[in-house]
């Protein structure tokens, strides 16, 4: 399956009989690009997204791409957000050149950036395995975009996409980015078919509080990433409030 069911399995696995050898064989995009990559397992926990969970590597990855024949045409995009994550993160003109062209199941060089992604995402799990400084840059997106999909039971995809835009803004606001880097994400996702803005009556005050009891938050204020050099950032719930409203 996808992220949940490997974030489960994996979670199983790490647990029982104090853990039993783990494959993980990844069928959807967003589990070969991204999460059945780096030994994250966790589930929910009263509305709170990953907040039980354990690091717990597999013996291997197995990653086919044939598996994504199986899969409707919205559950293929909602993998796109990530590659998007990556060439944010990275700031990788050649796969944002990639993304704007529109990603499809029949590119010829599908699988070549799906091995890209995965082994830069491994690349940076070798240097910090258990997320303590800078894997987080690979949570650009999610703190907003966890919020959201909670609170609107939107795709992952679809809400880290949203997500990423909107912590953009936030690291231009402080002159960690560049307000360039939000127009390319912005366009990526557009070109794939995707979601920019947030629901139509979204209510901030909702957001806010999914946000406020997410892991990802320090001295009350709430914890965002944006790249490798900027992999963990401190914004004021205030601020926060602002840039969701604008």
């Amino acid at each position: 399956g996808g992220g949940m069911i490997g974030d489960l399995a994996g979670y199983a696995a790490s647990t029982f009989d104090r853990g039993l050898p783990l494959i993980q064989v990844p069928t959807s995009l967003m589990g070969m690009v991204d999460s059945g990559v780096g030994g994250k397992t966790a589930i929910n926990y009263k509305m709170v997204k990953n907040k039980i969970g354990t690091f717990y590597q597999p013996e291997i990855t197995l990653v086919d791409p044939l598996f994504l024949e199986t899969l409707p045409i919205e559950e293929f995009r909602n993998g796109i957000p990530e590659i998007i994550k990556y060439a944010a993160v990275y700031q990788d003109n050649d796969l944002f050149r990639r993304c704007y062209k529109g990603i499809f199941l029949e590119d010829e060089d599908l699988e070549r950036i799906i091995e890209e992604c995965c082994y830069t995402k491994l690349g940076l799990v070798k240097r910090d395995e258990e997320d303590k400084g800078v894997r987080h840059a690979l949570n650009f997106g999610h703190t907003i975009g966890h919020a959201i999909e909670l609170s609107y039971n939107l795709k992952h995809g679809e809400a880290v996409g949203i997500g990423m835009l909107y912590e953009a803004e936030i690291g231009a606001r402080h002159k960690l980015i560049t307000r360039r880097l939000k127009h390319q994400i912005k366009r990526a996702l557009e070109n794939n078919g995707l979601s920019t803005e947030l629901p139509e009556g979204v209510n901030i005050h909702r957001v806010m509080g999914y946000m406020v009891h997410d892991k990802k938050r320090a001295n009350g204020n709430i914890i965002i990433s944006l790249n490798r050099e900027n992999p963990k950032v401190e914004v004021r719930g205030e601020e926060m409030e602002e840039v969701l409203a604008a």
